[in-house]
């Protein structure tokens, strides 16, 4: 799920791409727009449903990559399995029985109220037809735990307390 009330840098969208020039007067920027909206409605109706799953994939593989660079660092690995599973346009019900488990454990996967294991990792690289390998879902969840650990001060207090000594070397 994406986290409310985020302050995070927008992700891109179709609707975020320009090809505006800033020497355009408004008349020609018009122009242009107009010319670049009806390429866009004869086109849309010729993309195969096939292509669009591509774009979708190629779309939701930008995004979890710019969250490994640790871009977006408030997304979680629901957040992601909920974007992999629209880009399919499936229901949670119908997903959860193609890849074997039950609705309510997909949904504390989506929700992050639970981590899913090796096994539920396997299945999503093989429903995905491998082009969502295992090791990137399960990067997701690394830096997801990395995240929690840099910013997680109540657990850094609490530890400093019980080690003893640190060691004097600062590099």
């Amino acid at each position: 799920m994406e986290p409310k009330n985020s302050r995070r840098k927008k992700m891109w969208t179709d609707e975020d791409i320009s090809f505006e020039s800033p020497s355009v007067t408004g008349e020609q920027r018009n122009e242009t727009l107009a010319a670049f909206g009806k390429f866009r409605q004869n086109t849309k109706g010729k993309v195969s449903n096939e292509e669009k799953l591509k774009l979708r994939f190629l779309q939701l593989k930008f995004q979890i990559n710019e969250f490994l660079k640790g871009e977006h660092s408030e997304y979680r690995f629901g957040f992601f399995l909920a974007l992999y599973m629209k880009s399919l346009e499936l229901n949670g019900k119908t997903f959860a029985q193609e890849i074997n488990i039950k609705p309510s454990l997909l949904s504390q996967f989506i929700h992050n109220q639970r981590e899913p294991n090796d096994t539920i990792l396997m299945r999503l690289e093989i429903h995905s037809n491998y082009n969502f390998p295992a090791d990137l879902w399960y990067g997701v969840l690394a830096q997801q735990k990395a995240i929690e650990l840099k910013n997680d001060r109540s657990l850094r207090k609490h530890e400093e307390a019980i080690v003893k000594p640190k060691v004097k070397v600062a590099i």
